[in-house]
């Protein structure tokens, strides 16, 4: 796929405060479409695969669908800008939020937006991405849930 093919669609953004649940949270979790975590707060480790994220404020971690992950809050106000995302509109008919599953119930077809490769010989969006001190990202996310929240005339298209 080309980068040049790329019109995101946002299927759910928030400012969540993230707490354990030790009986959900106890196994992995696979997202049925692509995830981004900027935390604002506190501190948490999101495990990806078999790598390791210790999250700070001002942190970004975006992560692409189907991969197994789980998260663990380090400290009691833990809190990240939260975006579910595809990276192509071509499943916006799938409106509502998608919950992940555990990985024991996961199944590939469940993906809203099944598995495809950048073409471009190493593209960040292919892997996880992790970048410390994101915090320049800010006003633009924030810019992104007040549209996502008031759901303004063309909001669906400001927030591509």
């Amino acid at each position: 796929m080309d980068f040049e093919n790329v019109s995101p669609y946002l299927r759910f953004a928030s400012k969540q405060q993230l707490v354990n649940f030790e009986d959900y949270l106890a196994c992995e979790l696979v997202a049925l479409d692509n995830r981004l975590y900027l935390c604002c707060s506190g501190n948490g480790i999101v495990t990806i695969g078999d790598t390791t994220y210790t999250l700070n404020p001002g942190d970004l971690l975006m992560w692409r669908s189907g991969t197994p992950y789980f998260y663990k809050t380090v400290s009691s106000d833990f809190s990240c800008i939260t975006c579910n995302f595809d990276f192509f509109s071509q499943q916006k008919k799938c409106y509502y939020p998608q919950p992940p599953v555990s990985s024991a119930m996961f199944h590939p077809d469940q993906l809203i937006e099944p598995g495809f490769q950048f073409s471009e010989h190493q593209f960040p969006f292919n892997d996880t991405v992790f970048l410390k001190n994101a915090y320049y990202l800010i006003p633009s996310l924030e810019a992104l849930l007040t549209e996502y929240k008031n759901r303004f005339k063309y909001s669906n298209l400001r927030c591509s």
